[in-house]
């Protein structure tokens, strides 16, 4: 699914979504005012008393109040990944997602059999990274881990 559609879709399933509090709030508000109609005395059908009636219109409403809530905690938490996917874009460059699986899959690949892989596999690996390591895979995992956190090929390159 390309982004677009995607967007669109989100999009749809956010308006409808949108609509669901308001429709909980008036289902509650309908449940209470039956049960306030039968109160005070007025025709309404007797399939629960007016003490459920109360009971599971505020239901409704509380109902309605959670699911406005997980939406807006929705949007916030949208919100606040984006600004964290531009922050680490500030920092370590826009591409530090793909420099950083590229060199995944370098260093795993520095457990072929190929001598001449493996040497051109170093090379890149210390063009990337701006380290001088040998042609140990286990050395490079351990480099990797330690510092794939903070790694930024800005700065390497």
């Amino acid at each position: 699914m390309d982004a677009d559609v995607k967007r669109e879709v989100l999009q749809r399933i956010d308006q409808k979504q949108g609509r669901t509090p308001l429709l909980l709030i008036l289902m509650g508000l309908a449940f209470v005012m039956l049960a306030l109609f039968e109160i005070l005395g007025g025709p309404v059908p007797s399939w629960m008393n007016p003490l459920t009636r109360i009971g599971l219109g505020m239901l409704f409403v509380y109902m309605a109040a959670v699911v406005f809530e997980r939406q807006r905690l929705q949007s916030s938490f949208r919100d606040l990944l984006e600004a964290h996917e531009g922050f680490m874009q500030t920092i370590y460059g826009k591409d530090y997602k793909k420099h950083r699986a590229a060199i995944d899959i370098l260093i795993g690949t520095l457990r072929t059999e190929d001598a001449e892989v493996r040497g051109k596999v170093v090379d890149q690996l210390r063009r990337v990274t701006g380290q001088d390591l040998p042609e140990d895979a286990e050395q490079w995992e351990k480099w990797w881990r330690a510092n794939k956190a903070g790694f930024s090929a800005n700065k390497a390159e």
